[in-house]
């Protein structure tokens, strides 16, 4: 395949959603479908900004704290203080949105788990198949067939 795998946008659930995941902590929401993705804007609701901006820096393998801070044009503290007023951490809405986008890419899209870790930011699919294993019981592949 010679297209980047980093430059291949699936359409992704849309922000309000992946938003609420973080905020509410659940992955079980049938995600919707966004044709095309916003850049994160002032006037846009902190965690939807803060969900395009993990969404943009995730395919790049550049979704820390200090880039999304960055992107979002806040401290690196701003950005903590902010998550933890909407009642979670950097680490754990990372976990929940790159589990929400696994599961939406291996429902929604005949992507390689290969090509799927490297939209969601895992520098191999191992790392990827692990935690993903550890998050939902079972590994992606099974997950997919499970799915229909």
């Amino acid at each position: 395949d010679s297209q980047s795998p980093s430059r291949v946008y699936p359409a992704v659930p849309h922000l309000a959603s992946l938003s609420a995941i973080i905020k509410q902590g659940t992955a079980g929401q049938e995600p919707q479908r966004l044709s095309s993705l916003p850049m994160p804007e002032q006037s846009m609701p902190f965690l939807d900004r803060f969900t395009a901006a993990l969404i943009d820096l995730l395919p790049k393998g550049q979704c820390s704290a200090i880039n999304v801070a960055k992107k979002l044009g806040v401290s690196d503290r701003t950005l903590r203080r902010r998550l933890q007023a909407e009642g979670t951490t950097f680490k754990a809405a990372l976990s929940q949105m790159r589990l929400a986008l696994a599961k939406h890419y291996l429902c929604q899209s005949d992507l390689t788990c290969k090509h799927i870790s490297t939209l969601i930011g895992y520098d191999n699919p191992s790392s990827f198949t692990r935690a993903f294993h550890t998050a939902i019981g079972i590994t992606p592949e099974e997950f997919r067939k499970s799915q229909g």
